[in-house]
């Protein structure tokens, strides 16, 4: 790995939307290393404990055990990585989660696309961002290609 990439870390439960997600970075862009966990448990284990330190954090929100919520919680109560922009990437749109996730903390929700061209573009949309500026509200937090 090429030391002035920028590393994104991803969690989800499922191995197939993983690949998916690690092959649409790759067209996203060459710039990006993709850090992957299959479970919160691990994620918040390597963010505590780093390196690498991602530049953003892609999280989905609906897993076993510790959930997406859960995680985003431990996320925000610690000093050290709270400020770490995290994006929700999971299937659900219902309004209850979105609003919970936002509550939380999250810096937006995205629903998991149907195709990959439209998961490419959301990620090239998550590049454009200035993170440390972008503020969530009614109009930029929930983003969907569907």
């Amino acid at each position: 790995m090429k030391a002035d990439k920028i590393n994104i870390f991803y969690t989800d439960d499922d191995r197939d939307d993983i690949a998916f997600f690690k092959d649409a970075v790759t067209v996203a862009s060459n710039d990006i290393h993709v850090v992957t966990h299959f479970n919160g448990g691990d994620l918040l284990a390597l963010l505590k404990n780093p390196p690498p330190f991602p530049a953003m954090v892609f999280l989905d929100w609906n897993m076993p055990g510790k959930d997406g919520a859960y995680v985003l919680k431990e996320i925000m109560a610690h000093e050290k990585i709270r400020e770490i922009p995290v994006i929700i990437l999971s299937t659900s749109d219902l309004q209850e989660n979105i609003s919970q996730a936002r509550s939380l903390g999250a810096k937006m929700y995205m629903t998991k696309p149907n195709s990959f061209n439209s998961l490419v573009r959301m990620i090239k949309y998550s590049l454009t961002i200035d993170w440390s500026s972008f503020t969530p509200d009614d109009q930029n937090f929930f983003y969907s290609q569907n």
